[in-house]
């Protein structure tokens, strides 16, 4: 060893001569970004990311495959120098067709991590999931029941044959324990006033209290819910489920007081100058008009004031005739409420064609069969009158035009075509409105509803926050008022204690290019069926209409799932450098590139799409396990790294080291366990000494719920394959792993076993194995 003084940063350090550049500036603590160097490969110079400036020399020089020289003068950044990586980065990215995040997770409002449930569940663990699922969503139970799910619209499992059921999981995994009350940070002391207990004004005050606040919701019902309870019928959301999840909420700390309501009982200032913040989140209650002639007849009423005085227990009277306009899910809500109403003939009207109907196909699906009439093509321009009474709808007949702003093809009046339908009551199920009167002091919209800032949530006064239907755009969907709660919550927290509050969700890469023939050849498994209830015998009461999946139908579904998102996303060096080098905003469009995964071998699965031809996993094939499986196929833009002859990895010469999963920078190269699923999660390492044999090789173990999911070498070189593999596969449930299964894992367990100081002839079974550690 030969030691000499250079200067990196202006900061002397002692450098070893045996060393790269890039070694000494790493093991004297100064950062310099890498993707294709590692220290017990031989240095390889692919990435281009660890350029520096060496005074005295013109251009910039890699640092993985510079040596080092006494009085050598270095920079690590300067504006070429970051200029540079930037470029290399977005190069990077504009040829990486992997997600980091799966398009279901992109979709969702509130960004759950639905990957991770839906494996916790396949993998037989719905507590786990449930726990997953509430870091994000307070209520669902009730969400697992009538949220219209975009993340569905998103799972690339409809290429095949149909998308993952992830509403019904997510209800599944609710009721598996439906006590479980996260964990709350002790009492900070400061107070937060919610204006609404509404899925918005729970979600913030659950967020909330989870971070220690003490929350007060005033609400103006005698229940609390919102739209959840008054908006949404008991078939669909029964109260009981609803209540329990209140309930939990309650249970955290946040208190509910019931009959106050805003602009009656108190204003958004009193509360202010009483709790350290507000959140108001009051719901848009009124509905809107039918904008026709006669619409003030007695027997017109809003969509949403009808479902109200259902849900309130009151008696209604529809008659036998109704008929309800509109085409979003309060319309079928309204038109499947006047059937159990009792009502002998209902219509549904709606301007444009089925295929252009926001609501869920399953709810029109379901009204149809409980005997609903629909309309298409139909718009209202008369409410007929006898004394006042509404006695039919005149309604124009409609053809479909050019689309809209929405994308849906406007309707066009046909000229002198108009038809009359006879009806008791009109129903106005067109959409809904807030009703401003009572909200005091914050600016708000053309559309009356509040102004907020789309990324604090912050109305125009300060520390007074909004979310829900109430701000900006009007009415949504609940678990975007749910969304709004939770990030609402957050901007809350750093008001109060005085940072920056961040963007709702860090940059990740996306495919947003799917090509759906890499599913071509997979294994198709059916959609599971909601079981429902007889409509002839639904169609007479309110009881709830859909059941729960069992454990057995669940964890089917579950196993659907295609595992889009990138099993390293919290491990991966490359994404945080796209993120501090922001070079997705430089990213090329052309030809890309994608590969369907190769998960033929029992330990290892490759995914190509990932691969950044940083040169590790080629090069630790060679220099670590001797074997050469790997190596770099192709030219220029077509380069892989491939097994020999293109084979799978099971049927190439692998023998299953794992030293290229040890040293793959990305995703492209990761771990399987024998579990169904390999849900990507936080993980906590811990330092292990393996008990295999007496070797007494040491590792970093990988840990995901409690379970070891990685065993990482801390030398490569012991690249054992019962000891990087032999933990992690039996700390799984083997009790589902079939005899042909069990002995292909122990073949290639006992495929690689170096240094192994006992009698490895005793290994036949997993058993044996399970004995040595």
């Amino acid at each position: 060893m030969s030691l000499v003084k250079i200067t990196v940063n202006n900061k002397e350090i002692i450098a070893d001569t045996e060393k790269t550049l890039l070694d000494n500036i790493l093991e004297n603590g100064i950062y310099l970004p890498h993707l294709c160097h590692n220290k017990q490969l031989e240095s390889y110079g692919g990435c281009g990311l660890c350029l520096v400036e060496v005074e005295g020399i013109r251009k910039p020089l890699r640092a993985c495959s510079t040596t080092v020289s006494e009085g050598m003068i270095v920079k690590t950044s300067s504006p070429e120098l970051e200029k540079s990586r930037k470029a290399t980065l977005s190069l990077i990215m504009s040829d990486h067709m992997g997600d980091c995040k799966a398009p279901c997770f992109m979709a969702c409002p509130t960004h759950q991590d639905i990957q991770g449930y839906v494996g916790l569940i396949a993998n037989g663990e719905e507590e786990k999931a449930l726990e997953l699922i509430k870091k994000d969503n307070p209520l669902p139970m009730s969400i697992g029941r009538v949220c219209p799910h975009p993340c569905e619209e998103k799972c690339r499992r409809k290429h095949l044959e149909g998308a993952v059921s992830i509403c019904a999981l997510k209800r599944f995994s609710a009721e598996a324990n439906v006590d479980y009350i996260p964990e709350c940070k002790a009492n900070n002391g400061k107070k937060i006033a919610v204006i609404g207990a509404g899925p918005a004004g729970l979600s913030c005050a659950y967020f909330l209290a989870i971070e220690g606040y003490q929350v007060e919701i005033f609400e103006a019902e005698e229940n609390g819910g919102g739209m959840l309870r008054y908006g949404i019928p008991a078939y669909r959301l029964p109260k009981d489920i609803l209540d329990k999840e209140i309930e939990n909420i309650e249970k955290m700390g946040v208190k509910i007081s019931y009959n106050k309501k805003l602009g009656r009982d108190f204003t958004i200032e009193a509360l202010k100058s009483s709790f350290d913040a507000v959140f108001v989140a009051i719901g848009a209650w009124t509905a809107s008009g039918l904008r026709c002639e006669g619409e003030d007849a007695q027997g017109v009423e809003g969509g949403i004031d009808v479902l109200y005085r259902v849900a309130k227990g009151e008696k209604v009277d529809l008659g036998d005739n109704v008929c309800v306009v509109g085409g979003g899910n309060t319309a079928i809500d309204a038109v499947r409420t006047a059937v159990r109403l009792g009502a002998k003939n209902v219509t549904l009207v709606y301007r444009r064609t089925e295929k252009e109907m926001p609501a869920e196909p399953d709810e029109i699906f379901d009204a149809k069969a409980e005997g609903v009439n629909f309309r298409f093509l139909a718009a209202p321009i008369r409410v007929l009158s006898e004394n006042g009474k509404a006695t039919g709808l005149e309604i124009q007949n409609m053809e479909l035009g050019e689309p809209d702003e929405s994308g849906r093809r406007q309707p066009v009046a046909i000229e002198g075509s108009t038809d009359i339908i006879k009806c008791d009551t009109v129903i106005s199920a067109i959409g809904q409105r807030v009703s401003s009167s009572c909200i005091d002091s914050v600016e708000l919209t053309k559309k009356s509803t509040i102004s907020v800032n789309e990324k604090t949530y912050m109305t125009s006064v300060d520390g007074v926050f909004a979310a829900g239907d109430v701000i900006n755009k009007g009415p949504d969907i609940a678990i975007r008022a749910i969304a709004g709660g939770k990030y609402a919550a957050r901007s809350i927290d750093c008001y109060i204690n005085g940072i920056e509050v961040p963007d709702e969700l860090p940059a990740y890469s996306v495919n947003t290019n799917f090509d759906a023939s890499v599913l071509e050849g997979m294994s198709l498994i059916d959609r599971c069926e909601i079981k429902l209830e007889n409509a002839n015998s639904r169609r007479n009461n309110f009881n709830e209409v859909a059941s729960t999946l069992t454990k057995e139908e669940a964890q089917k579904e579950a196993s659907r799932c295609l595992e889009c998102g990138c099993s390293a996303v919290y491990s991966c060096e490359l994404l945080p450098l796209m993120r501090d080098y922001d070079a997705l905003s430089m990213k090329l469009n052309g030809k890309t590139r994608q590969y369907p995964k190769d998960k033929s071998h029992p330990f290892i699965v490759r995914d190509n799409n990932k691969c950044i031809l940083c040169g590790q996993c080629v090069r630790a094939c060679k220099e670590i396990s001797g074997t050469e499986n790997l190596g770099l196929f192709g030219r220029g833009f077509g380069t892989l790294p491939v097994s020999a002859f293109d084979l799978p990895l099971n049927e190439s010469k692998c023998i299953s080291c794992g030293a290229c999963v040890n040293v793959c920078p990305t995703g492209a190269l990761v771990s399987k366990t024998v579990t169904p699923k390999n849900p990507p999660l936080p993980f906590e390492d811990e330092d292990y000494i393996c008990t295999a044999c007496d070797s007494s090789c040491k590792f970093t173990k990988r840990k995901i719920n409690g379970k070891t999911v990685k065993m990482i070498p801390v030398d490569l070189k012991n690249n054992c394959s019962l000891g990087i593999f032999g933990l992690p596969v039996i700390e799984c449930d083997l009790d589902n792993i079939s005899k042909k299964e069990r002995q292909a894992i122990v073949e290639r367990l006992l495929g690689n076993v170096k240094n192994f100081k006992g009698d490895i002839k005793t290994l036949k079974t997993i058993e044996d194995i399970c004995e040595l550690f």
